[in-house]
C-alpha cells in the first residue's frame, strides 16, 4: 500500500493551560469587539477588560496587538495635516478597529467631528483612514555601503468600508482641536 502525498506529522505539542485561557480570553474580547450587542460590553468596558487579557499572553502576541494600535493613532494625530483639511476644528473623535489592507497599508476605522464651514459641526463622520509607510532611503551608490534604511509615512482618508460599520469606536482625544487652546 502506497502512502501517497501524505507526510507523517510529528505529534502535536500540548498547550499550556494557562496559555491556552488566555488565547481563549483574546478571542472572546475580540469577538465582543466585532459584534457588539447593545448593553452588553460598551468600548470603556472592552478597554478595562483589555489589560489583564494581554499581560497573560505571550508577550510577542499582546505586545504587538497593543503597539499597532498605540502606534496608529500617534501616526494618524502627528500626520493630521495629511488627511484633514482643517485638523484644529475637530471637536470630538473616535477610533475603533485596526487591520492591514495588502498592498495599501495598515487601515484604521475613525470617526471625526469637525466644523463645517457653515459654522456648525458634521457629527461623528465614519472614515478609514489608511498608514502606509514609505522606504525614503537614497540608492545604494556603486562600491559603497548601503544606506541606512529610513522609513517616512504617508496617511490618507478614504470612504469606510463594510469592516467599519458598526464597530465599537473608542474615544480618540489626542485628535480633537490639536492645535488650538480652548479659551475657558
Amino acid at each position: 500500500m502506497t502512502k501517497g502525498a501524505r507526510r507523517e506529522l510529528p505529534p502535536a505539542q500540548a498547550i499550556e493551560p494557562e496559555l491556552a485561557k488566555a488565547l481563549k480570553d483574546k478571542r472572546q474580547l475580540q469577538l465582543l469587539a466585532e459584534n457588539p450587542t447593545k448593553g452588553l460590553a460598551s468600548p470603556e468596558q472592552l478597554v478595562a477588560q483589555l489589560k489583564p487579557v494581554l499581560a497573560k499572553l505571550p508577550h510577542e502576541q499582546g505586545a504587538a496587538a497593543a503597539f499597532a494600535l498605540a502606534e496608529a493613532r500617534q501616526l494618524i494625530v502627528k500626520y493630521r495635516n495629511q488627511w484633514l483639511a482643517d485638523p484644529d476644528k475637530v471637536r470630538d473623535a473616535r477610533i475603533g478597529e485596526i487591520y492591514d489592507i495588502p498592498l495599501a497599508g495598515t487601515a484604521v476605522c475613525v470617526a471625526i467631528d469637525r466644523l463645517l464651514t457653515t459654522g456648525g459641526y458634521s457629527g461623528l463622520e465614519p472614515l478609514l483612514v489608511i498608514i502606509d509607510k514609505i522606504n525614503i532611503a537614497p540608492p545604494q551608490l556603486a562600491f559603497q555601503p548601503p544606506p541606512k534604511t529610513t522609513f517616512d509615512y504617508r496617511v490618507t482618508a478614504a470612504p469606510p468600508d463594510a469592516r467599519c460599520a458598526g464597530a465599537p469606536m473608542l474615544p480618540f482625544p489626542e485628535l480633537r482641536n490639536v492645535g488650538v487652546h480652548m479659551k475657558r
